[in-house]
């Protein structure tokens, strides 16, 4: 229904009235993974004016063709009444929303008035059924006109407009409303702007898609890359640039009039079209949404549009990458003396090369930017210096591959002239046990003073938050009221103390916050205090690792133990025995974190210790209450010996313990004397041999006999033999029919020394000459050498000896002189 003038004008100035006492409250603008929306349409009667009621019905057609199967939608249609026409449910696929456009509107009658208070709570108790992360909640309305308002219902006035406002806001929801024909009502401008929300009035069901599909597009996180008018003479074609990093991507031809078509340039014999978009074609617009998983459906496309008509082309895309700007949040105060922190998360593939930026914005120009770092889980961080800069600014974080951006995310933030939080809380890195209570103290600075009550600084409360690794937070609040039980010490000090229990393990983020007014303004400010492990293993396993020891009554002892710790802190340990067998010396053991650690104890028995074999306990205690032990006893055999008995084991036991050693020693010896045997037998031994030969004749009463040989170096001997008697067992050679009873003997003139081995080492480091050949013979034979009687000479090479009747020549070598004699063919058997 349509307002008059003067109705207008009391809306407007009760309005503004209101907005000089209310300040809107700003929904964070925060990533997100998908969108729910609620569609409210007004069907009251005035909806049945110059065919909005198609209208209405285009809209809601319209608005299902553009949520992606990810999104969340909700129907509530209102007149006096408002009624649920169909629940918030996911999307899904293209085969739901047909289901949920089917005969929509069959029932529905565009009668009554328009309580837009009881639909908006509809929606709102819709939206709040979202409880996942990463959804955007959205109202999106379409009316026509005034708050109606029913008999016995609440109106819905400015100011219960400003109320559902707020509710919505802090709710983070928000109302994009769109106004048939008629200038949207003050109601709906209020509850739009307080939601942070937008508004347009439509006269076509042409502006109505324009409007919703940027709307619902820039919801979906997308950009927009193209938007101009078409005008089309039988056939043109238009060119649009999708890039190659887009996750999502929608295109719309639309005209006022109908009749026009649009063709991608690309052959569909070669690939099926389907495969690389959805289509939604009507008369009046086509709709194209681009499959990402396809990479021919990125790059630059052409469209053939045929028809002769102006067509409206807007193409959205949403880049692959997702920022989740963990910090700074919007609407965080910063003090102008500290630096700005950045933490963005990033989803997606970040192309090789891109860069991470982040910047300070004031006027859409950037005061200061820097460059962020990320980690393996493309985690980036990094800190602007904002230089003592004040007053409201923006902050973006973007990713730009070759100088284009391709993925942003801003936040909203205030720097101004405020105190800082200075605390003694430990540093991060720092690890505690489970179940510790540490005691926190903060203080506020401002100047380099304390802050503490004044006219111009005042402290409502000052928070530690703990943000835990299972998604919860805990908050502890720090006072500044003199009672011990806080750990305060004096009150009104300015310094504010609290008692923190960690009863939940794992890492733990630590944020100080602090609130209050200055200079009759409120502040709010909070600083990064730590990030800490808490333990909750904080046992110890002590464990003997021997099964018994020796020892003498009166003397000392060693236990070996091990503790398996299990803390992140080096742990004090007192151990103890009973004072009848003992009295343990080392009874404090400080424990290394984090490991295994091997401790012996030394333990002083008592002089009267009974001999035999005992079982003792020993009791082992934490000097934290914190840590809990396995067992706090454990228990060793002790056999407790006389001296002569632990003399006797203790020699034993050195002999085990030092075999390698005795075997060593001893066998080093005998191998020396092995390898001297072996050399005496390689460079002494042979030296020591007889060698050569001996030809002899008979010669008696002038005449000579056949000459013979005998080969005294075949035998290898230190000794030769040789003898005239037929039954000498000692000769090595018999020169028979001879009345001569005695022996010729051939040796070496070289004596081994009294070791052999030690020969063998003497030859090695000095050579060994050959040694003279010695002729002798035994009783009562003599002979003759040259012209001179011998028993005993040396003999050379090629002298002649003669003994008996008989004449000896003697070669040094074996050589057969007949051979040599003869010129026997040495080859001719070979």
């Amino acid at each position: 229904m349509k307002n008059n003038w003067l109705t207008q004008l009391v809306s407007y100035l009760s309005l503004f009235s209101l907005f000089l006492f209310f300040s809107p409250i700003e929904v964070q603008a925060t990533t997100h993974d998908h969108v729910a929306v609620s569609i409210v349409m007004d069907t009251s009667q005035s909806m049945n004016e110059a065919g909005r009621a198609a209208l209405q019905q285009e809209a809601f057609s319209f608005i299902l063709n553009n949520l992606n199967e990810k999104d969340h939608v909700g129907f509530v249609s209102f007149n006096g009444e408002a009624v649920e026409q169909f629940e918030m449910q996911a999307v899904r696929s293209a085969e739901n929303l047909k289901r949920l456009k089917t005969n929509r509107f069959d029932n529905i009658d565009n009668e009554g008035k328009t309580n837009y208070l009881a639909a908006i709570e509809m929606a709102h108790a819709q939206l709040s059924e979202m409880t996942m992360p990463g959804v955007l909640k959205v109202v999106l309305l379409l009316t026509d006109g005034d708050a109606g308002i029913e008999t016995g219902k609440q109106a819905f006035t400015i100011e219960t407009a400003q109320e559902k406002g707020e509710i919505l806001a802090a709710d983070q929801i928000r109302v994009y409303a769109v106004g048939f024909a008629d200038e949207p009502s003050a109601e709906t401008k209020t509850i739009v702007e307080m939601t942070n929300g937008k508004l347009e009035r439509v006269n076509t069901a042409h502006q109505m898609r324009i409007t919703w599909f940027e709307w619902i597009n820039t919801l979906q996180q997308k950009e927009e890359i193209k938007k101009f008018v078409q005008n089309t003479q039988a056939q043109e074609s238009v060119s649009i640039d999708l890039g190659s990093n887009q996750r999502e991507t929608a295109i719309l031809f639309a005209s006022e009039n109908p009749n026009f078509t649009v063709t991608p340039k690309l052959n569909a014999d070669t690939v099926p079209l389907g495969k690389l978009f959805d289509q939604v074609q009507t008369p009046e617009y086509t709709l194209f949404k681009l499959k990402p998983e396809s990479y021919l459906s990125q790059g630059r496309w052409t469209f053939d549009i045929k028809g002769e008509t102006a067509v409206n082309v807007l193409a959205y895309t949403a880049p692959n990458l997702t920022l989740e700007v963990v910090s700074p949040r919007t609407q965080q105060q910063y003090n102008r003396l500290d630096n700005i922190p950045f933490e963005v998360h990033i989803t997606g593939d970040i192309p090789e090369g891109a860069i991470v930026e982040a910047a300070l914005v004031k006027n859409g120009k950037d005061v200061v930017k820097t460059q962020l770092y990320g980690n393996e889980v493309q985690q980036f961080t990094g800190e602007i210096d904002q230089d003592y800069l004040t007053g409201n600014h923006v902050t973006e974080v973007r990713v730009l591959f070759e100088d284009e951006v391709i993925a942003k995310q801003e936040t909203r933030i205030s720097i101004s002239s405020l105190p800082i939080i200075k605390t003694d809380f430990p540093s991060s890195l720092s690890n505690f046990k489970y179940g510790e209570d540490i005691i926190v103290s903060t203080r506020l600075q401002y100047n380099g003073t304390i802050v503490k009550k004044s006219e111009t600084i005042g402290i409502d409360s000052v928070r530690l938050y703990l943000h835990h690794e299972d998604g919860t937070t805990s908050m502890v609040q720090l006072s500044d009221d003199g009672l011990r039980n806080h750990g305060d010490i004096h009150q009104a000090d300015g310094i504010y103390t609290g008692y923190v229990n960690l009863v939940k393990s794992g890492t733990v983020e630590a944020v100080m916050e602090a609130s209050g007014q200055m200079n009759g303004k409120p502040f709010s400010i909070e600083k990064e205090v730590s990030t800490f492990q808490v333990n909750h293993s904080n046992n110890i396993r002590p464990f003997v690792t021997v099964d018994s020891i020796h020892g003498v009554p009166g003397s000392t002892v060693n236990l070996p133990i091990a503790f398996e710790n299990k803390s992140y802190e080096n742990e004090i340990l007192y151990i103890s025995i009973d004072s009848g067998f003992g009295t343990v010396l080392n009874e404090s053991i400080q424990v290394p974190a984090n490991g295994t650690w091997k401790e012996e104890i030394t333990i002083q028995l008592n002089e009267d210790l009974a001999k035999g074999s005992m079982n003792i306990p020993v009791r082992i205690r934490s000097e934290s209450e914190l840590i809990q032990l396995s067992q706090s006893t454990l228990s060793f055999e002790l056999r407790a010996n006389n001296r002569l008995q632990e003399w006797g084991r203790m020699g034993s036991i050195w002999i085990l313990n030092n075999r390698s050693w005795i075997v060593f020693v001893l066998a080093v010896p005998l191998v020396l004397i092995f390898i001297g045997y072996l050399l005496h037998a390689v460079l002494v031994h042979p030296k020591t041999l007889v060698t050569g030969r001996l030809e002899y004749f008979s010669r008696y009463k002038g005449q000579v006999g056949t000459t013979k040989q005998l080969d005294v170096g075949r035998l290898r001997k230190k000794k030769v033999i040789i003898s005239f008697d037929e039954e000498d067992k000692e000769a090595d050679f018999i020169i028979p029919e001879t009345t001569s009873q005695y022996q010729i003997i051939l040796h070496r003139s070289y004596e081994d020394g009294r070791w052999k081995f030690w020969d063998g080492y003497r030859a090695l480091v000095k050579q060994l000459p050959l040694s003279d050949v010695i002729l002798r013979t035994t009783r009562p034979g003599i002979f003759r050498l040259g012209s001179e009687i011998y028993t005993s000479s040396e003999l050379h090479d090629l002298e002649t000896f003669t003994t008996g009747s008989f004449v000896f020549h003697y070669y040094a070598e074996s050589t057969d002189i007949q051979e040599r004699d003869e010129g026997v063919d040495l080859l001719s058997e070979r």
